[in-house]
């Protein structure tokens, strides 16, 4: 009975009326926003993105979104040279005053040099599963593999191979390759080395926040999922299940959750491993995990509204007198009231407003925190909104069927004799 409820639910939210607004601006910040991709990445592969499903998803509601491309393999400094060179290149040509940097993996170390050498081109930095305070794996592939071996030669050709064919694949071939510069960035050793050079943002803990707002006044924010095997049908689950055994703690198969903080930590405990992060895979993610592309939208809302807040606080104190500045300021941290601002949200959407783009923001939003909160909170909460359901035409049976569809959905258990079955 459960299996065809789940099956007759697949075909109606498939046909639901889930078109946008026209132009909503959830996702419209005030500077562009670039992605960067990590160790072996690219742009687009054989036309599938990197970032899978990412960049229209934020631009169709309002943001201008680039997608960069640096050396697959190489170290942190090198690619973000390439990278500053690119983002001198957008500025230039777009007008734009600054860029919102947004890196995955070794694209996090990547965008904070970009960040640290060029503080007045960045507004923002964010890194997500990013690797800030090393890879245990790298560390394990480093000491395992002897310096000069023939077996580092037999991997350094393994991996050359594997950049040729991205870049045959991407267009990337005239960037320069270091297999071994990138696998020395990503150990423990590499990265606290390339933090001493560039600190902006780096936890003072060993698991902790960093600065919000650095010293370089730029805005620093991190991400990241905990979690090793997220789907049956993702193949490359096993690999992260096998890199995850590396680690003692949380991770993401690749990266301890500890070793990704930076800036403000938004969460480290997404059921998430380190492709889904990227909505890898052609999107195939954890059954009962919010879409990881909700994340990104809701990102791109948080730096629309830091700006905006900011902004209207310095009009505000341009206005007033010196007396009540102290006042004002307080208050104008509060300009900016949306109108879902009454509903009761978790710590991770804090800084963000409901997404009312379309009915299935709508819900992916609403179901973004869990893991802070359980379905019965999020239930409620959803339920209380009214103006909300009335503004996309949504009925509270609707939302309710919609989560009995991911109550269901997190009682099914592994395969046995080829067919799902139920927790009793």
């Amino acid at each position: 009975m459960k299996l065809k409820f789940i099956t007759i639910m697949l075909f109606v939210l498939s046909t639901l009326p889930f078109a946008s607004a026209n132009a909503s601006g959830y996702t419209e910040t005030k500077y562009p926003i670039v992605l960067v991709h990590g160790l072996f990445g690219f742009d687009t592969l054989a036309g599938v993105d990197y970032f899978y499903g990412i960049p229209h998803s934020l631009t169709k509601d309002g943001a201008t979104v680039y997608v960069a491309q640096v050396s697959a393999t190489n170290s942190s400094e090198a690619r973000g040279e390439q990278l500053l060179a690119q983002v001198e290149t957008l500025l230039a040509a777009t007008g734009a005053e600054k860029v919102n940097l947004i890196g995955h993996s070794h694209g996090g170390p990547t965008i904070r040099y970009v960040a640290s050498v060029r503080p007045d081109l960045v507004a923002s930095v964010t890194s997500i599963g990013g690797v800030n305070k090393g890879s245990k794996v790298a560390d394990i592939v480093r000491n395992t593999v002897p310096e000069g071996s023939i077996s580092e030669g037999v991997a350094v050709k393994l991996a050359e191979g594997l950049v040729t064919l991205i870049n045959l694949l991407s267009g990337g071939s005239d960037l320069d390759q270091d297999p071994l510069a990138s696998l020395a960035a990503l150990t423990t050793e590499g990265s606290l080395e390339f933090n001493q050079y560039y600190p902006e943002g780096i936890p003072t803990s060993a698991c902790g926040d960093g600065d919000l707002l650095a010293s370089n006044g730029v805005y620093y924010y991190s991400w990241t999922g905990s979690s090793n095997f997220t789907n049956l049908f993702d193949p490359t689950d096993g690999a992260m299940v096998v890199l995850g055994l590396a680690f003692d703690g949380p991770n993401d198969g690749l990266v301890d959750a500890c070793s990704t903080h930076l800036g403000k930590v938004i969460r480290d405990d997404y059921k998430m491993n380190h492709l889904d992060e990227i909505n890898g895979l052609l999107g195939i993610h954890h059954l009962f995990e919010t879409d990881p592309v909700t994340l990104y939208r809701q990102h791109a809302n948080r730096l629309k509204l830091q700006v905006y807040n900011k902004e209207a606080i310095m009009k505000k104190v341009a206005l007033i007198t010196l007396s009540v500045v102290s006042l004002v300021s307080v208050g104008a941290a509060y300009l900016y009231q949306p109108q879902s601002s009454h509903l009761i949200k978790a710590k991770s959407q804090q800084d963000t407003t409901v997404d009312l783009s379309s009915q299935k923001d709508f819900f992916e939003y609403s179901l973004s925190s869990l893991g802070e909160q359980d379905l019965e909170a999020i239930k409620a909460t959803v339920n209380a909104g009214e103006l909300q359901k009335n503004a996309l035409g949504i009925s509270s049976e609707l939302f309710d069927t919609y989560l009995a569809y991911k109550e269901a959905l997190s009682k099914l258990e592994p395969f046995e004799g080829g067919h799902y079955h139920y927790k009793n």
